[in-house]
């Protein structure tokens, strides 16, 4: 797989956590009549605008608007779904549907990689008389380095390396019939270890995308902390505005505005 594909991959996980940290704020506007009200209206007010910023689509119980552990024990197993019980199913869909995705771009990559290496061992058979049966990743390594397996075990006699050789004359023998189609195998067999990569990647992938999802339902549960915490503390507040007009000799008409804003 080039690198360009895999690359696809964690460049969407990388702009998953970027979005879901732009969580937009919408200010909260006041006007005269509003500023006079009662204090049971401000709270009504406060409550309605913090739920909306809370959330995407509104929560439907407080366990949901508040989330706990549990939210990020959920999007630890399956991303998305502590940010879903939350209420933000925006979120949610996004880290779920990144998951999906990197589950079938690794189920694909194992697929193709048995694929392949089903094909080099139908290529050194046919080209370099293998015997497939029971042989393990490193003899599918070492046919390709040397023409046979008498000019491998030669070389690695010269290295002092006699546990790496093979018995000649049964069933791990192997002499390719030209250099052309062992450059061949090789070839090939670096594209079945470009492929093995990717899979790891995806892994990684996934394991990322887990984390990512636990770090923004920590972050989503904070944020909620601290606006029921002003939520509350802006039930306990008093706004008052007054006109004061008075008549001066020397400045002649004075118009004055007092605003108070005050904490019981």
């Amino acid at each position: 797989m080039n690198h360009s594909r895999f690359s696809g991959y964690i460049f969407l996980l990388s702009t998953l956590f970027f979005f879901s940290q732009t969580a937009l704020s919408q200010p909260r506007e006041f006007s005269a009549s509003q500023l006079t009200t009662s204090s049971e209206s401000q709270t009504e007010n406060s409550q309605e605008t913090n739920q909306s910023l809370l959330s995407d689509n509104p929560p439907q119980t407080l366990s949901q608007k508040k989330g706990g552990f549990l939210n990020v024990v959920m999007s630890l197993i399956i991303p998305g779904t502590g940010e879903w019980a939350m209420g933000h199913k925006g979120l949610g869909k996004v880290f779920i549907g990144a998951d999906l995705l990197l589950w079938l771009g690794m189920f694909s990559s194992d697929q193709y990689v048995n694929t392949l290496q089903g094909d080099l061992e139908g290529f050194a058979a046919a080209h370099a008389n293998v015997n497939t049966a029971g042989k393990g990743d490193q003899f599918w390594i070492d046919i390709g380095t040397q023409e046979s397996i008498f000019a491998f075990n030669r070389q690695k006699l010269l290295e002092r390396d006699i546990g790496a050789t093979y018995s000649e004359g049964g069933e791990f023998d192997w002499q390719w019939d030209s250099e052309a189609n062992r450059r061949v195998y090789l070839e090939r067999r670096f594209n079945k270890i470009d492929w093995e990569r990717t899979s790891n990647i995806l892994v990684t992938g996934l394991v990322l995308n887990r984390i990512v999802s636990a770090i923004d339902v920590i972050r989503l549960i904070r944020k909620n902390k601290k606006a029921a915490e002003q939520n509350a503390l802006g039930t306990n507040r008093k706004s008052y505005m007054r006109f004061n007009y008075a008549w001066n000799e020397h400045q002649g008409e004075v118009v004055r505005f007092n605003f108070t804003w005050l904490l019981n």
